[in-house]
């Protein structure tokens, strides 16, 4: 099974206490694997962990705030210390408001831009060396937004920030494919999720939205191929979505 891949892999996500972050790592909890859960709310992570748990996987939680570089830098070096090593780096932590004040603007980017940038950054030495672990590959799944590929009027600043996120996944792809570190992007359409709660365009209450499962099945496809395929984007929408 696909699922043999993760065995025992170390998979760090970030944005762990609820929505995309959370489906995902109760998906790896099915593999076996030692999975590091980052995010700002601890009560919440901590329920996560006792659940991947009771699946017969290894959560641990690590409270962390993605827009302090310092804070995420400290725990992907805990993490690395204590396991040698990274497999998988999942990012997940994202911000969107449908407020136009500037700083709900500025919020976005420290998430969605600067936040990425603050786990991949320290995170890079020890996918490198996962490259060279019982796996032979590494793993680096951003998760963007079809809002990265089509801009619109109503959020302008949160697509600016997932086309940022796509530009970096491509360069950095091209700069460490050698070395089998794998990178890749989802971009979702309209998901269910607590973050999006708030932030509904125009008309789409009326619609059947994705679930935070569905992207997690497709992050779950991207990491467990063989290490000669690399599938680098994957864009997924609800049906009944146009654009």
């Amino acid at each position: 099974m696909a699922q043999d891949r993760l065995s025992e892999a170390v998979v760090v996500i970030s944005g762990a206490s609820s929505g995309i972050g959370a489906a995902t790592a109760l998906r790896f909890a099915a593999s076996e694997a030692r999975i590091a859960l980052l995010g700002r709310r601890a009560e919440k992570l901590t329920e996560l962990a006792e659940e991947i748990g009771n699946r017969g996987a290894t959560g641990f939680p690590i409270t962390v705030d993605v827009t302090d570089p310092e804070s995420v830098s400290t725990a992907i070096e805990r993490i690395g210390a204590e396991h040698g090593r990274i497999d998988v780096l999942v990012t997940a932590a994202g911000s969107v408001s449908p407020e136009q004040d500037l700083r709900a603007w500025q919020d976005m980017v420290s998430v969605n831009v600067t936040g990425t940038l603050n786990c991949v950054h320290p995170a890079l030495p020890y996918l490198h060396a996962a490259a060279d672990g019982p796996r032979e590959v590494a793993d680096l799944v951003l998760i963007s937004s079809v809002a990265g590929r089509v801009a619109r009027p109503h959020n302008p600043v949160y697509s600016a920030t997932k086309f940022a996120v796509n530009a970096f996944a491509e360069g950095l792809r091209q700069q460490v494919t050698a070395n089998y570190v794998r990178v890749g992007i989802v971009e979702p359409g309209l998901v269910a999720t607590e973050m999006t709660a708030n932030s509904w365009p125009p008309g789409a209450e009326e619609h059947e939205w994705l679930r935070a499962e569905d992207i997690a099945d497709a992050v779950e496809y991207m990491v467990t191929r063989g290490r000669h395929a690399a599938v680098n984007e994957i864009m997924i929408r609800p049906t009944e979505q146009t654009r």
